[in-house]
């Protein structure tokens, strides 16, 4: 992660931990997490440059035009819609791989397949974990 640029203090943009249970239950999980989690990592150390640019581009939209600015408002508002485009697509690709990491744990501990499909589904309550609270019941309930 850039110093400079350090990734704002939300879950969104954290590269969610393997959940202990998951590493407990299924040997060498970690290390097929790895490669995901250090390609998410780095998808998501785009976010903190686009939202420091996205916040200077809010302050400057917001402002009454100043002799200091220097590109018009629409030009302000254009760069801004890019910007949060970015920040969007970042957020798109980073579910992407998480989703892709989620099928590939799963495909860990059951080798038919038949768990993968719970890696697309959505974990409101995953925070900072892979999968998060509540997972594990689901899992072993899908496993019987």
């Amino acid at each position: 992660m850039c110093r400079e640029y350090p990734r704002p203090n939300v879950d969104a943009v954290y590269t969610p931990e393997l959940d202990d249970y998951i590493a407990a239950l299924v040997q060498g999980a970690k290390a097929i997490d790895k490669d995901s989690r250090f390609l998410q990592d780095k998808v998501l150390d785009i976010t903190g440059p686009l939202c420091m640019m996205f916040e200077h581009l809010t302050a400057m939209s917001d402002s009454s035009p100043t002799k200091d600015l220097t590109l018009s408002q629409d030009q302000v508002q254009s760069l801004l819609q890019a910007v949060s485009y970015s920040i969007r697509l970042v957020g798109n690709v980073s579910s992407l791989i998480l989703a892709t990491s989620r099928s590939t744990v799963l495909n860990k501990i059951n080798n038919h397949g038949s768990l993968a499909s719970l890696g697309k589904e959505d974990y409101p309550n995953a925070g900072r974990k892979l999968f998060g609270v509540g997972f594990e019941a689901r899992l072993k309930q899908q496993r019987h």
